[in-house]
């Protein structure tokens, strides 16, 4: 038996009973909290983790939606269904609209363990999701820092265009802002007596040539003064290279 925190938002025992054998006999093992009022349903979203909500359309001083909107002010990422009696099809076109992830007819609660089964692995992986793009965002704010911060001067490059440089790289050429550096070619950072064993250098190493990963060149700064500098590409990529002025 998979044990399964249940929230049923009804005001009949007997109904929320029939739904609970319904879940036993489908493999679960429900631990279950009955709310029929607005401030029990608030009450029980606050104070308690569940894993499932279910909810009937008409109780006598709330509705499903009104339910529903609750619970989606809650934040909460749960599977919400709604069993009823008592729904027609634009009833439950307008619920499924207004976000509920399920509607089931009393009588046709075959489909209730189905339904949760579905939900809950959507809902586990919507988490999943989260969690990842949580953890991309972090990586990349990660790496941002590290960038900006970077005592070396880098630039991420496109097809030998410079797309984004850090303020070390601004600096060490003489510019002001990033944006006077982006769209232009790496190569003209380089000083023109050297740009072609720059770019034979590029070509190869992007052809996946094992090369030095530093090597000495002439560096171009925005005034045209050429500047003793060090060059070198990223292990792992063939879009961020380093410079350092000599």
């Amino acid at each position: 038996m998979k044990p399964i925190k249940v929230l049923i938002v009804m005001d009949s025992e007997d109904d929320a009973a029939l739904l609970v054998s319904r879940l036993q006999g489908g493999g679960y093992e429900p631990v279950y909290k009955i709310v029929a009022t607005p401030e029990e349903m608030t009450e029980a979203l606050i104070n308690e983790d569940w894993d499932l909500v279910i909810s009937d359309y008409v109780l006598p001083r709330f509705s499903g939606l009104a339910a529903l909107k609750l619970f989606q002010q809650k934040g909460v990422d749960l599977p919400f269904i709604i069993v009823s009696g008592k729904i027609g099809e634009d009833i439950a076109v307008r619920a499924m609209k207004a976000g509920a992830h399920d509607y089931i007819l009393k009588n046709n609660l075959s489909r209730l363990v189905p339904a949760i089964n579905r939900e809950l692995r959507e809902a586990t992986m919507r988490r999943d999701r989260k969690r990842a793009e949580e953890a991309v965002r972090h990586s990349e704010e990660r790496f941002r820092a590290l960038f900006e911060n970077a005592p070396l001067g880098i630039v991420i490059k496109r097809h030998g265009s410079i797309i984004l440089a850090n303020q070390a790289f601004i600096h060490l050429f003489g510019y002001e802002k990033e944006s006077e550096v982006r769209n232009k070619s790496l190569t003209d950072c380089i000083a023109p007596k050297r740009r072609q064993v720059a770019e034979e250098r590029m070509r190869r190493s992007e052809l996946g040539e094992a090369l030095p990963r530093l090597y000495e060149t002439l560096g171009l700064r925005k005034d045209g003064t050429p500047q003793p500098a060090g060059y070198s590409k990223a292990r792992s990529s063939q879009m961020i290279s380093t410079f350092l002025l000599g």
